[in-house]
């Protein structure tokens, strides 16, 4: 009976039954609900207003949320040092933070994922050059590339989408890399090649579907990331300029009045806080789900 429970107890913690646990976590329903959620609202943000997110007047500056002492209905999250409605300028700001984190993560994956394909697959020469460019980004701290990169470019949506491509790109390149490093000694390639394919048609149509599950799981993680970066940079004065109501920038125009109107820096960071927590949950789920064994990526 002993040695049975021994091989029981071993066959429950080995590698394999790890991997089943991973696979069957639950989906994280709260987290899609919300990304979802703020999809939908950034989408349909000018159909749902309840007010205007760029004009007020002195006389409702600093209304108090519903639910503190002083607070009305007509802004339920309260009012600004402007009078401006801060539920339609949350609105507005998560329009601004979904296209950037959107558009960000879509570009830089196709880069990095072009860079890693050649590199991968040609090797040699253009394999060393291309990874020592990729070791260099991948040296240098986020932020403090991003700003270098900000204060070069100006202000701007579509400068902090380039400055984020730009500072993430190397994190798709390097894993792609990898990907491709083993996918290229599969019979298949090998095969592919002795009929005499072109190298175009083997890179597209035989590895890059291979490498599709580990991308979506990195571009799923670099959403967090890229949020993060960008609302850094709107709350430094680099990123999306006024009067557009960015949630970075929104705390950044809030933190002098954080100890007579607290709600003016919490909801914003509210905001911001589950939006990229709820991308690094779903991030999570589906390396656990589809590629438990990345391990690189936590």
């Amino acid at each position: 009976m002993a040695a049975a429970d021994q091989i029981r107890q071993g066959a429950e913690s080995s590698p394999t039954t790890e991997r089943r646990k991973l696979r069957g976590r639950n989906f994280p329903v709260l987290a899609f609900i919300f990304l979802v959620s703020v999809v939908l609202v950034g989408v349909a943000g000018p159909l749902i207003l309840p007010l205007d997110a760029f004009s007020g007047t002195l006389m409702t500056a600093l209304k108090r949320p519903v639910w503190m002492e002083g607070g009305s209905w007509s802004y339920p999250l309260g009012t600004d040092q402007l009078g401006r409605d801060i539920l339609s300028r949350l609105i507005v700001g998560a329009r601004i933070t979904v296209i950037i984190a959107i558009a960000g993560v879509f570009v830089s994956a196709i880069v990095g994922t072009s860079i890693g394909l050649l590199a991968g697959y040609l090797g040699g020469l253009i394999d060393t050059i291309l990874m020592r460019i990729t070791d260099a980004m991948l040296a240098i701290p986020m932020l403090v590339l991003g700003l270098a990169l900000a204060a070069a470019t100006g202000a701007g949506v579509v400068n902090v989408i380039f400055v984020t491509t730009a500072v993430t790109w190397a994190f798709f390149a390097r894993l792609v890399r990898g990907e491709v490093l083993h996918i290229r000694e599969l019979d298949y390639i090998k095969a592919a090649e002795i009929a005499g394919f072109p190298q175009r048609r083997i890179l597209l149509r035989h590895i890059l579907p291979n490498v599709f599950t580990p991308l979506l799981v990195m571009a799923s993680l670099q959403i967090g990331n890229t949020i993060i970066l960008a609302s850094s940079l709107s709350f430094l004065g680099l990123g999306v300029p006024e009067p557009l109501p960015e949630w970075g920038l929104m705390l950044a125009n809030s933190r002098d009045y954080i100890t007579f109107a607290p709600h003016l820096v919490v909801m914003p960071a509210i905001a911001l806080g589950l939006m990229v927590l709820s991308c690094n949950v779903i991030g999570d789920w589906l390396r656990d789900r589809f590629d438990p064994e990345l391990d690189h990526l936590r």
